[in-house]
């Protein structure tokens, strides 16, 4: 006698092949941009919940192939017809249609559209995560080198500062003796004396007087002091 139904291992031949399709499909499903991943899943979604919901409804089980739905949200996105037909839906020029409702094959390719959506979040945020450690190793390495181009600015500076310190150091006795042989015309003897750095009194005097308002402050304290000078010293100014 012939048996009617198809034998154990023909249904789990079919089974495996059934899950090798939707597995193909899922990779292609998940090369989609993030936008066009949500547009193709949420509408596969929707088909094969309205057919689980209708089965016996003819108009969830035919999707045109000119309709806007079709066209922009499934056929555009990669994987999107390799999926229903991985799920029971065949195609013609005009439409796909599933002929034959199977829910229990429906439910489980949505259950794994479902697992695809949680691995796409999961490797976006991998993705976003690996991105970030990138951006922070890319900022620490910004921020070293901005570092030592400040140290090397900074060094360079440093450099010419001290050099223009020693050329200062040693070109100032040649400047004030310049100074003083063209504004001062006095006798070698003072210049040398005015020159010598030893003589400490003068340069205290120097410094002091060229303190703004010094020169009236000295002034002012000489007046001061002679004010309080016995006559015998008046007398002898």
């Amino acid at each position: 006698m012939r048996s009617s139904g198809r034998r154990p291992s023909d249904a789990n031949n079919a089974t495996m092949a059934a899950e090798s399709e939707l597995n193909a499909a899922v990779n292609k499903l998940l090369k989609n941009t993030p936008a066009a991943f949500k547009v193709v899943t949420e509408t596969i979604h929707k088909v094969l919940s309205n057919v689980i919901t209708y089965p016996d409804d003819p108009k969830y089980r035919e999707l045109r192939r000119d309709s806007n739905t079709f066209t922009s949200k499934i056929a555009s996105c990669a994987g999107g017809v390799a999926f229903l037909k991985a799920s029971g839906f065949t195609s013609d020029d005009r439409c796909m249609r599933l002929t034959e409702v199977d829910v229990d094959v429906l439910k489980a390719a949505r259950a794994q559209l479902k697992a695809a959506v949680k691995q796409y979040n999961a490797m976006c945020q991998e993705l976003q995560q690996k991105e970030k450690e990138e951006a922070a190793i890319k900022l620490k390495e910004l921020q070293e080198a901005t570092r030592k181009r400040r140290a090397k600015q900074d060094a360079e500076s440093a450099a010419l500062r001290d050099s223009i310190l020693r050329g200062v150091e040693v070109l100032a006795p040649d400047l004030l003796r310049l100074r003083f042989d063209a504004c001062c015309p006095i006798d070698r003897h003072e210049r040398d004396r005015q020159l010598d750095p030893t003589n400490m009194n003068l340069h205290v005097t120097d410094m002091l007087l060229s303190k703004p308002g010094m020169q009236c402050f000295l002034l002012a304290c000489m007046q001061w002091r002679l004010s309080f000078a016995p006559v015998s010293a008046l007398d002898a100014f």
